[in-house]
């Protein structure tokens, strides 16, 4: 038997995996290999507060150094409204270019050198044994049991939501995504700029680059040459140098919805990261907020299990406090002031609030 079962091997599972096994928590990490590539593509950047975390987490400044690179040029094309104060994109040349996959190796790395077990194939969860009070999951034609189980399933939260939670959709982005390992470039690159029905996040080194359009499927215009795909993404990939019809192009689609669901936690059961509520990509910080997410849901773990279980009511509190402040800072984002009478942009400006949280409504205990 294990204590806790994570589903998941994002940076928010392996940080709840790492830190209950350093705290003497028997944690097993199941992993899919399948796992799909992140809204920013194989290639993101992360900034000051991301590598702060990920060297809090035990990432050394060497093999960090050895992975990223500060950009060689940034280009931000947002007309922001200025009545902010601050520029929303001022930390943008201080980020270091990474590559996500070798980044995540290394945070498995260190999870299994805390302790954590981590299983590289999908686990089933076939329920919950009210005798025993124990999950029963099946991975690889073994059965094995569990305490509590975490979902780290990334913005489906595929676990959770069968097992009673309800996925609440706050706003309903798509992020269309293009990948080049051969784009040959002789420098690294980062741009970010507003387009009248969306916006478009740009990342390259040398022979690598990820080009990511997010907005919204209702209002963002196709290119009559390649139909499933925004006109604005395939200009961008043809003023990059990159054929977005190429073979030895990865092309995917997926969510990059704001969501939240109405309870992270269900009886002996929690989520986690992007499962637990899902952040805009365009000022999310996402590494960092999944480390720090995962870091919580560890220390309200730990606590539940001896029995104090208002740290679970801490957690979903602090959740939508979380929230509520993104939710209020990416209206700054959408202030763009060149494109509020654009649907995609005047509708996401007035995007702020969200309700808060009655602790009383929900069930807390594993």
């Amino acid at each position: 038997m294990i204590e806790v079962a994570i589903i998941g091997a994002g940076p928010a599972g392996i940080s709840v995996g790492s830190c209950l096994s350093k705290a003497g928590i028997s944690a097993c990490i199941f992993s899919d290999e399948r796992r799909k590539i992140g809204v920013h593509g194989t290639v993101q950047t992360i900034g000051r507060s991301a590598i702060e975390g990920l060297i809090a987490f035990g990432v050394s400044k060497q093999y960090l150094a050895d992975l990223s690179h500060l950009p060689d040029r940034t280009v931000v094309d947002w007309q922001e409204d200025r009545d902010g104060g601050t520029d929303l994109f001022a930390a943008l040349p201080r980020s270091l270019v990474v590559d996500q996959t070798r980044l995540e190796r290394a945070l498995i790395a260190i999870a299994v050198r805390n302790g954590a077990n981590v299983q590289p194939s999908k686990a089933v969860l076939i329920g919950f044994d009210a005798v025993k009070r124990l999950w029963e999951i099946e991975c690889q034609g073994r059965t094995l049991f569990a305490r509590v189980v975490v979902d780290a399933t990334g913005r489906a939260a595929s676990v959770i939501r069968r097992n009673g939670a309800k996925l609440e959709m706050i706003d309903a982005l798509t992020a269309w995504i293009v990948s080049s390992s051969t784009a040959n470039l002789s420098s690294s690159l980062i741009v970010v700029k507003a387009v009248p029905d969306g916006w478009i996040f740009a990342c390259s080194e040398c022979n690598k680059s990820s080009l990511t359009f997010v907005g919204n499927e209702a209002t963002c215009r196709l290119d009559p040459a390649y139909t499933s795909y925004p006109t604005s993404l395939v200009e961008a990939c043809h003023e990059m140098g990159i054929d977005p019809g190429s073979r030895e192009v990865t092309r995917s689609k997926s969510s990059a919805a704001v969501t939240c669901l109405d309870r992270a936690v269900v009886p002996a059961m929690l989520a986690v990261g992007d499962a637990a509520m899902a952040l805009d990509p365009l000022c999310a910080e996402g590494i960092a907020k999944a480390i720090q997410s995962g870091e919580r849901a560890a220390a309200a773990i730990t606590e539940a299990l001896q029995g104090r279980f208002g740290a679970l009511i801490q957690y979903e509190r602090s959740r939508r406090t979380e929230l509520s402040e993104h939710l209020r800072s990416r209206a700054r984002f959408y202030g763009e002031s060149r494109y509020q009478s654009e649907p995609f942009w005047k509708s996401r400006s007035n995007l702020a609030w969200y309700p808060g949280i009655n602790p009383k409504s929900f069930q807390f205990s594993l």
